[in-house]
């Protein structure tokens, strides 16, 4: 499957109708489409450059997770920074976007990790056509855990609306089916309702 663009965001105030709508966190980082095929991890900024010499720790994550599934995951790079409590820094992670070949000490001294927020196509399936609820599951599902990949919880209220989550995913897709809102220094809600509606909060 050839890599998607990504799906974008449009910024707005909340929902009228929060019920309907699966909420999740915006990372302050770097946009990345990832695919891991044939024992191999290529990752994509948002204007689908190969930028995998950039993250070689990142990619050999995601590589070894995958556990030779093929997968294209949408995801957000971010540089945690310790002096805040482990939030994202847009500053810390510019020391590494532009090194197409960092060194270890890079590595080391600006550790990345890469936040996986949606599953676009696992093995031959194209999950794009799938529901924002679905796609979510078979995500977590994968269990991409590790000390450079995070895949992090999404919230649906109230239960009872949580199957009309019924977004499909599109590519270059930015509309009022997606909202950005901001919360404070560094957190962003995304929202996404049932019709496909996906935000920023």
């Amino acid at each position: 499957m050839q890599v998607p663009a990504p799906m974008l965001a449009t910024a707005g105030p909340p929902p009228d109708r929060p019920d309907q709508w699966g909420i999740e966190m915006k990372w302050d980082g770097m946009r990345a489409i990832c695919r891991t095929a044939s024992g191999r991890t290529q990752i994509f900024s948002r204007a689908r450059h190969d930028v995998t010499r950039c993250f070689p720790e990142v990619a050999e994550a995601l590589t070894n997770l995958a556990h030779g599934r093929d997968l294209i995951i949408d995801a957000e790079i971010v540089a945690p920074d310790a002096a805040s409590g482990g939030a994202p820094s847009f500053a810390l992670l510019q020391r590494r976007m532009y090194l197409t070949r960092p060194s270890a000490a890079d590595i080391r001294s600006t550790p990345l990790q890469l936040i996986a927020f949606d599953l676009l196509s696992l093995g031959n399936e194209n999950v794009m056509p799938e529901p924002y609820e679905l796609r979510r599951e078979r995500l977590t599902a994968l269990d991409l855990a590790s000390s450079h990949i995070q895949t992090p919880p999404h919230w649906l209220l109230p239960a009872q609306t949580m199957l009309d989550t019924a977004s499909t995913y599109g590519p270059r897709r930015s509309s009022q089916q997606t909202l950005s809102i901001p919360l404070s220094r560094w957190n962003t809600i995304t929202t996404m309702d049932k019709n496909g509606h996906q935000g920023q909060h």
